[in-house]
């Protein structure tokens, strides 16, 4: 840790860059419903009306008190995930008044949370430090037991340096919110205190209301005694003006609602007396609670608590935030959804036709319990007690939606949806068991058993025949003793495979069983010489394929023969067999290898590369439900069910096709212009009818440069020749007259009227562009210098190959301002009253009225990542490869937080109203990159990533920012998106913050501060709740995404499946369409056969209006297809 600056001074009261007080906790105090404590100060401290004659009066340190506790410091909120959490608490701190230590012996333990509280005592700040007592016991001195809440560093005096001296004991002021009469913790609210009451079999209402009672003036009593900590007045001084403290006392003493009401008469006397200082006060305290919800909302989606995020948000919303406005909505515009799962301590497993998850639940009191959810609705249907669970158990299912458990005893239990688990086996022995496998009718089981000896040679595979009256087992030896192998079982038809993966002796090694009656026959034994194979199973059971990336063998499982390698090329990605069970492929890079099962010989190779995004929704992933839609991730460590969607917003999509080497957008969103490689003409093309117009412009020759002046509307190329042509983006007419250069690069005036570039070695010029025309000429000393023109063509920066440089008036050639020191690169703002000027490590920036330097920003190399607002009030800057820097020119220091660096698009700006920044961003919930928007003066995010795409290779937004277009390049292939931007149609602000609490089922109880559950809607006619398969396109748009997609359905030609693939693949109807495309050929049935198996389990959870008729037809189609590819 830093050491710190000891000055027993803490910011100013009032200061923009200071913080009122910081919150230093455990985040683990932070969590549990009605227990998250620092989320509750936050609000309680920021929101907290100061009562108006303690305003302005010095308190105890000579200080005037404050009108209002903001802001407050909680780095859940301050900070995003992708701050530098070290650096950026460290200033956080130096600049706070006060610290409130959130006392519990979990925090007590922190080495975060010690850290924290000794660099404020480094900084001579130990008298300001208050302590809320959650949990435990304050021991003082050298006593310290496992409840011991004050870490040693609050219990002692700490110098300068950082060392404790326990020779001198410092004790804080302290409140405590612990339940009455011991160290347990409490409760953030009298609500939830009652709930536990009621959970722990309490039944006398009268004493539980009188615990609720005395637990909420205790509550209050401790919030109070903080705030008068940090205001340092004493507590009687604020008890006796606090309006509620005191009504609350006379509500407990005379138990009159007459006097509470008379007391409500003579405030709201005093409040229409002093009512333009109430509404204000109102309107502020608003504002606060507005904001502290608002990041109480950023703080849950950096722990993963989405559902909690949006019910902050809503609340926020309701209060006025337009950045919690903008924040939700892009949550309501999430591609896929998230579902909290409950804390498992196993696998989660999903059904084999995608119905049902089944986990071990690790939340259960009592006992180990399983939970069973119904994946399509996204709830709970049954929690699940099974007899002596244990700690370690086993489940799969079968292809019959039971569910078989093998408990940590060793006993089988088979469980239906509905129903008591019905036991199969009982474990009578000594023997430990494992890792259970079930034959998907369910009639045979496996295990492994462990002896009462410890060595391998104690373990074997027990087969279990279910469907036997005698339940025969079969014992078999395993096929390795090496400690890393793994041993498992196939069942296929008439056989039984078992196999063992040896890593040591880099090989598997496989035992074929013929099972016949219920009985095992002779083994036949070989092996393969891979070490980790993957197994694929042919659909009617009689070929095993055994491959990794750099080899293939095929195995007849009803034959003699040892299994048969694969002549291969190239790095294996997939394998598949195709569904006529004649032909297996093996798929990489340079396309497809097509093999005869019988013979395994290679039948032909086919040059055909496929798209990945196909790949994906036809092979699924780990932890991924067989419909491919569904899967488990961990999100900071809670699982959560994801649901993949299809995106909202979409406007168009152009396929602009191969060779697109720049694309660029122009004033407006109603045309994108394309260059293609050695191309010597811009294509223009009309985004609404997603039209060509080839030749819009034809260069005379190759073209080395062009782009569009988005502020003139003029489109402008430079020949090999450095001839500069400039166009009328309307119709593509030359506009004056073609320029000769001597370099190819030009600079244009603010309203890009006239340009500036090099017209002889030393010689620059200045043309006016409507007419091309010569209007001034511009000597220069050296052919090498370098130039650089203000915005309103008034200043000129030189810089020499030595480094020297210097600002001369455009008009009279005078030399305004002589820089020192080396100088890499510089820019002035878009209103040229500044100058930053970029050495190796640092930007200075200049005033241009006088050459004052103001201040010194650190960058990173000599052009770096940033931007400057229009109104040059703002600057952004990289300070390393991965984020940047916001900096105030005015406050002349940096602001905000760190926003992270896209390293890949590189693309970031500022808005052109300057309050947004603009960047791009990989979205956390998938593998994809999207849009992000933040806040231009505190750079926190104001969306989660929009527009997502599986690759994001260009960002453009046309002068109006009225609409997003992102391109991606796959398979050689250029696709643009168009996108409507999201606060285009924003809903109103309490419709918003509905939509929010209904989609995600949680709702900010403003009473309680609590978050609550809340039912799903059962209105669908606004947008935001209609299912996302049928809607419209966005809620302006008068076309369905079903009606967009039918264009495309049935696929056409690369183009169409270039998009569907794109963005649409997880709709059934875009599934069905590219399932039947590829039905069409042989080499590809295998891709069909699959792609056609996940959409039927897929559209068996959605209703019929997510999958229309044709989708049907397509599958049907689709499927006879195959079966004439299956027939000789």
């Amino acid at each position: 840790m830093a050491t710190a600056q000891t000055s027993a001074e803490a910011p100013a009261a009032g200061q923009d860059s200071g913080y009122m007080a910081f919150i230093s906790y455990s985040h683990s105090d932070n969590r549990d419903e009605g227990r998250k404590w620092a989320d509750w100060l936050h609000q309680a401290l920021e929101t907290y009306a100061i009562p108006a004659d303690l305003i302005g009066r010095p308190n105890q340190a000579g200080e005037p008190v404050p009108r209002q506790i903001y802001p407050v410091f909680q780095d859940e909120k301050e900070l995003s995930a992708s701050a530098d959490l070290s650096t950026a608490l460290q200033a956080a701190l130096a600049r706070s008044q006060h610290v409130v230590f959130l006392s519990s012996p979990r925090s007590a333990a922190s080495p975060y949370v010690v850290q924290e509280l000794t660099f404020f005592k480094q900084l001579g700040r130990g008298h300001r430090i208050t302590a809320l007592i959650l949990a435990g016991e304050p021991e003082h001195g050298e006593k310290s037991s496992p409840l011991q809440c004050f870490p040693e560093v609050l219990r002692y005096h700490v110098d300068a340096a950082g060392r404790i001296d326990k020779n001198q004991l410092e004790e804080p002021l302290a409140a405590d919110v612990r339940l009455p009469g011991g160290p347990d913790q409490g409760f953030t609210t009298p609500e939830a205190y009652r709930r536990f009451l009621l959970g722990s079999g309490n039944t006398d209402k009268k004493e539980i209301e009188s615990l609720v009672q005395q637990y909420k003036g205790r509550l209050e009593l401790a919030k109070l005694k903080l705030i008068a900590g940090i205001l340092q007045v004493p507590l009687g001084e604020l008890t006796k003006r606090d309006q509620a403290y005191q009504l609350e006392r006379m509500r407990r003493k005379n138990r009159i609602i007459k006097g509470v009401a008379a007391v409500i008469a003579v405030l709201a006397l005093a409040a229409t007396i002093a009512g333009l200082v109430a509404w204000n006060q109102r309107n502020q305290a608003q504002e606060m609670l507005a904001r502290s919800l608002f990041l109480s909302g950023q703080g849950q989606m950096n722990r993963g608590q989405v559902a909690d995020a949006a019910a902050y948000m809503a609340a926020a919303v309701r209060l006025g935030s337009k950045s919690a406005a903008m924040f939700g909505q892009s949550l309501l515009l999430q591609t896929d959804t998230e579902t909290s799962l409950p804390q498992l301590n196993s696998e989660v497993l999903f059904s084999n036709d995608a119905r049902f998850l089944a986990g071990i639940s690790a939340t259960s009191n009592a006992s180990e319990q399983i939970e069973l959810w119904d994946v399509a609705h996204k709830k709970r249907l049954r929690t699940i007690t099974v007899p002596d669970l244990g700690k370690t158990p086993t489940i799969r299912f079968d292809d019959l939606h039971r569910l078989w458990v093998l408990t940590s005893g060793g006993d089988i239990y088979r469980l239906k949806p509905e129903g008591e688990p019905e036991l199969v086996r009982k474990n009578t022995t000594d023997a430990a068991y494992s890792n259970l496998e079930v034959k998907g009718d369910g009639t045979w089981l496996v295990l492994q058993r462990q002896g009462s000896g410890s060595g391998m040679g104690d373990t074997r595979l027990v087969l279990i025949p279910v469907a036997t009256k005698e339940q025969t087992e079969f014992t078999l030896p395993m096929l390795s003793m090496e400690r890393l192998a793994h041993d498992g079982i196939l069942f296929s038809t008439g056989v039984v495979v078992q196999y063992s993966k040896d890593r040591l002796a880099k090989s598997t090694r496989l035992a074929v069983y013929p099972l016949e009656g219920g009985k095992l026959g002779e083994a036949r034994r070989s092996y393969v010489d891979l070490s980790l194979p993957r197994l694929t199973l042919s659909a009617a059971g009689g070929h095993l394929l055994f491959w990794d990336n750099s080899a293939a063998f095929l195995l007849d499982l009803n034959g003699e023969a040892a299994p048969r390698q694969l002549t291969t090329s190239g790095v294996i990605e997939q394998a598949a067999f195709n569904p006529d069970g004649k032909s297996l492929v093996l798929i990489n890079k340079e396309g497809i290898a097509l093999y005869d099962v019988e013979t395994a010989n290679l039948i032909t190779h086919k040059s055909l590369v496929i798209d990945p995004l196909v790949m994906e929704s036809a092979f699924v992933g780990d932890n991924t439900a067989a419909d491919g839609i569904h899967s488990v991730r961990l999100v900071q460590g809670q699982p959560v069910l994801r649901s993949s969607g299809v995106p909202s917003f979409v406007e168009a999509q152009l396929n602009l096709g191969p060779e697109a080497a720049q694309v660029r957008s122009g004033r407006d969103s109603h045309y994108l212009f394309v260059k293609r490689r050695q191309g010597h003409e811009i294509e223009r093309w009309h985004v609404q009818s997603a039209t060509q117009e080839a030749g819009f412009v034809r260069a005379h020759g190759p073209i080395e440069r062009w782009d569009i002046l988005r502020q003139a509307n003029l489109l402008y190329t430079v020949s090999p020749g450095k001839e500069v042509r400039f166009y009328k983006v309307e119709n593509g007419t030359m506009v004056g007259r073609p320029v000769q250069l001597k370099s190819a690069y030009f600079s244009t005036d603010q309203p890009e009227e006239r340009f500036i570039a090099r017209q002889t070695e030393d010689r620059l010029a200045i043309w006016e562009i409507a007419s091309g025309n010569q209007l001034a000429t511009i000597p220069l000393a050296d052919a090498k210098v370098k130039f650089m023109p203000s915005p309103d063509f008034k200043l000129i920066l030189f810089l020499h190959p030595d480094g020297k440089w210097h600002v001369d008036s455009m008009e009279s050639g005078m030399v305004l301002h002589q820089g020192e020191g080396n100088l890499l690169s510089a820019r002035f703002t878009g209103d040229s009253r500044l100058l930053l000027a970029f050495g190796s490590d640092s930007a200075e920036i200049f005033a241009t009225q006088d050459y004052q330097r103001l201040f010194t920003i650190p960058s990173t190399g000599a052009n770096p990542i940033g931007d400057i607002s229009a109104d040059g009030s703002m600057i952004a800057l990289a300070n390393s490869t991965n984020q940047v820097r916001l900096w105030d020119v005015h406050q002349q220091q940096a602001v905000g937080q760190p926003i992270p660096l896209d390293p890949i698009s590189k693309f970031f700006r500022f808005s052109a109203d300057g309050k947004r920044i603009i960047t791009t961003q990989q979205s956390t919930i998938r593998a994809e990159t999207g849009v992000m928007f933040y806040d231009a003066f505190t750079g926190l995010p104001l969306t989660v990533p929009l527009a997502l795409s599986n690759r994001l290779d260009i960002l453009q937004l046309p002068l109006d920012e009225s609409r997003l277009f992102t391109m991606s390049v796959v398979a050689e292939s250029s696709l643009a998106t168009v996108w409507t931007m999201p606060d285009d149609d924003m809903p109103a602000p309490a419709e918003l913050a509905t939509d929010l609490e209904q989609v995600y089922g949680k709702a900010y109880a403003p009473q309680t501060g609590a978050i609550i559950t809340v039912p799903a809607a059962n209105e669908r006619a606004n947008w935001y709740l209609q299912s996302p398969y049928s809607r419209s396109l966005s809620p302006q748009s008068a076309r369905s995404v079903v009606d967009y997609l039918r264009a495309y359905a049935p696929i056409k030609d690369e183009s169409g499946l270039r998009i569907l693939a794109s963005l649409w693949r997880n709709h059934p109807l875009a599934r069905a369409a590219m399932a039947e495309y590829y039905s069409r050929t042989p080499a590809t049935a295998f891709l069909a056969d699959k792609l056609m198996h996940r959409t039927r389990l897929q559209i068996a959870g959605l209703p019929q209006s997510a999958c229309p008729a044709q989708c049907q037809e397509l599958l049907d189609q689709c499927e006879a297809n195959l079966q004439r590819i299956k027939e000789p």
